[in-house]
């Protein structure tokens, strides 16, 4: 008897396992889906930045590396990051990418600002360009 009963507990604790790990592989799903609907205030960034750059706002979240599709994702981030209340992981999710690569992003921005007064011009018209779409956007 004594073993039926522990047998019992094994299959509640499995069973409690499973139901955890199911519950985790769901959230990983849904985090590595770069294609998911991001906020609207970072989908709003992500729209006002590549038109600022020329570009369909898709490129910035799938993995093309030229350097001015690069550039304006690190802008589009840099501005998420300052503009709305999203953690870096939501926003690295937004961008298809981890929350790890906004903060790399944030540090470009502000490492170029620092050394190009050029692109820190640019940098401000595209800030300003986005700060007035988000203050329309919240009313």
């Amino acid at each position: 008897m004594r073993h039926l009963a522990t047998l019992a507990r094994f299959r509640t604790a499995y069973a409690e396992l499973l139901s955890a790990a199911e519950a985790v592989r769901a959230e990983i799903e849904r985090a590595a889906d770069p294609h998911g609907s991001a906020p609207a205030d970072i989908a709003l960034v992500q729209a006002t930045v590549a038109q600022a750059y020329g570009l369909p706002v898709e490129r910035l979240s799938i993995k093309v590396r030229d350097s001015r599709t690069a550039l304006a994702r690190h802008v589009a981030m840099a501005l998420c990051g300052r503009y709305t209340p999203h953690t870096r992981v939501v926003i690295g999710r937004a961008f298809g990418l981890y929350g790890q690569m906004v903060r790399h992003a944030e540090r470009s921005v502000a490492d170029r600002c620092a050394t190009d007064s050029d692109f820190a011009a640019e940098f401000e018209a595209v800030t300003t360009k986005v700060a007035a779409a988000l203050a329309v956007f919240r009313g």
